[in-house]
């Protein structure tokens, strides 16, 4: 499992990003759980991702500051993927609402594929066969809403473009379903993104519905 963290990885290969993964007994239950000593909330981004057949495959796990959660089945599942530790803070929306950041990274996505980036929300990368430019598809149907989104991906050479979104310079604001966001030239993407990093504001209320069950699994210890 290739693990990533948004902030400085440590030199303990059993914590990244302020998480440890540690064996904790609980009621004289031991479990593997992950547990975040970091003193902020954070978000665990689990990706497996394969070019033949195309299928992609992630969940998302939240985890608050001093939380815990049994994580084995999830590293068992995605032993060949990836897991990304990134902060999840909140903060208030231009619309005025809560908005919570949710930090995603996946290795290997290949042009045109789909992949889940929490329930309701996914992201892809397209290619115009005309004009050969790409562009980041943000698909939020239903709940929760997105409020702003960054892309950034990197390419074969470790040349990375960015491009961002905000609704609060769209007339349709947070409305929107289907974000395309043109990615500047300059870096050739397929067949494959090597790296595509996604930081997205959502509204909190609808990122916590759509986590619930998720949510449900934390313990505080």
């Amino acid at each position: 499992m290739l693990v990533l963290a948004q902030r400085g990885q440590t030199s303990d290969p059993y914590q990244t990003g302020g998480v440890q993964f540690e064996v904790i007994d609980i009621n004289g239950d031991p479990a593997l759980y992950a547990h975040n000593n970091s003193g902020d909330d954070v978000g665990l981004s689990y990706t497996l991702t394969q070019p033949e057949p195309a299928t992609n495959t992630s969940v998302y796990q939240p985890l608050p500051k001093g939380g815990a959660y049994k994580c084995e089945t999830d590293l068992q599942a995605f032993t060949d993927g990836q897991v990304f530790v990134a902060p999840n803070p909140t903060s208030t929306a231009s619309t005025g609402g809560l908005a919570r950041t949710l930090n995603f990274a996946v290795r290997g996505l290949t042009i045109g594929a789909v992949v889940q980036v929490v329930g309701g929300v996914k992201v892809s990368v397209t290619k115009d066969p005309t004009t050969g430019s790409f562009t980041a598809v943000i698909e939020a149907t239903g709940t929760p809403k997105t409020l702003r989104a960054q892309v950034e991906a990197t390419g074969p050479d470790g040349n990375v473009v960015r491009a961002v979104w905000d609704s609060s310079g769209s007339p349709s604001r947070p409305n929107i379903d289907t974000i395309n966001l043109p990615l500047p030239a300059g870096v050739n993407l397929d067949p494959v993104v090597q790296l595509l990093q996604l930081y997205v504001d959502l509204d909190a209320p609808g990122l916590n519905a759509v986590t619930e069950e998720r949510r449900s699994r934390v313990v505080y210890l």
